[in-house]
């Protein structure tokens, strides 16, 4: 019978040594790239759309789950029948198809903090330092400043076994009917809230939510909105993907769609409510929202990572 060949004892120690070294080498890469991340603001982010979403930014192409940072003269490939969008800072969008290269020039420096093109430690910070007065005892979430969904889902922070009163009216017109729902719970679509009249908002006009809790006439809060003027009554997005491109897009130029924002990233998995893009317009969304809880939970989350 032959006898089995083994490995020369003298061989294996070279070999793991190598092989230990080549695995503490690819770790401080990615710790550095990791740093660096931190350090340099993207210039765009790529966006995963299905499990064929792969990208390489140096050695083999690896799998990207959700949001990959482009930072600022990083070519990155996409192999044959990746599919991504790719989010500028600036907030536009295209998509991408491989096979094809990325390199993307750094975004004019901010002449003020931006929450897209200033470091995250600035954003930060900024977004702790410079938070406006909310004194209403309950905070609407949505739809706040302006919307672009004519049946808008209306949400706000509420106590655990409370429920509350919503009334939205049109503070033009003392005439028009109140619409209004009574012991509910958030979130509930404007079309649930009871009314004689169309359950749909008009475009190009300023409503009034308000939200009290039933059994009180005092704990009481609200929120201001406009429709824009191409508001619609399309449904609200559903997946990750489309989530962040609402949210991005509700927030890249102002007057913003602060409430619409909110609600897309609320609703975002877990995963993806914590990749750099996601905490940034989080970060955006709070400072306008003057939600400190939002922006400290962020602040532990960067700090553990």
């Amino acid at each position: 019978m032959p006898v089995p060949v083994r490995p020369h004892r003298s061989l294996i120690k070279p070999f793991v040594t190598v092989c230990l070294l080549v695995l503490i080498a690819g770790l401080g890469a990615r710790a550095y790239v990791n740093r660096q991340i931190r350090r340099i603001p993207p210039a765009g982010y790529l966006i995963a759309l299905d499990a064929s979403s792969k990208a390489s930014a140096g050695w083999g192409s690896r799998t990207v789950a959700t949001v990959l940072n482009v930072l600022p003269g990083q070519t990155i490939k996409i192999p044959t029948g990746a599919h991504f969008e790719l989010l500028h800072s600036d907030g536009r969008v295209e998509q991408v198809t491989g096979p094809t290269r990325i390199l993307l020039p750094a975004p004019p420096p901010p002449d003020e903090t931006d929450f897209m093109r200033s470091r995250f430690s600035e954003v930060l910070a900024y977004a702790k330092a410079n938070l406006p007065a909310i004194p209403e005892k309950i905070r609407v979430m949505s739809p706040v400043g302006v919307t672009r969904f004519l049946n808008p889902i209306i949400t706000w922070q509420a106590r655990a076994g409370v429920n509350y009163d919503v009334a939205v009216r049109d503070p033009s017109d003392d005439l028009i009917p109140v619409r209004l729902a009574r012991g509910v719970r958030p979130p509930i679509e404007l079309a649930q809230l009871e009314t004689p009249q169309n359950r749909r908002l008009v475009p190009d006009r300023i409503y009034e939510v308000v939200v009290r809790e039933s059994v009180s006439e005092t704990v009481i809060g609200g929120a201001h909105v406009l429709t824009r003027a191409d508001a619609t009554m399309d449904t609200f997005p559903v997946s990750p993907q489309d989530l962040l491109i609402e949210a991005s897009s509700a927030m890249a130029k102002k007057p913003t769609r602060t409430g619409d924002a909110w609600l897309a990233l609320s609703r975002l998995p877990n995963a993806w409510r914590q990749t750099e893009l996601a905490l940034r317009l989080r970060l955006q969304v709070a400072h306008e929202l003057g939600y400190l809880d939002e922006i400290r939970q962020i602040e532990a989350f960067a700090k553990l990572k």
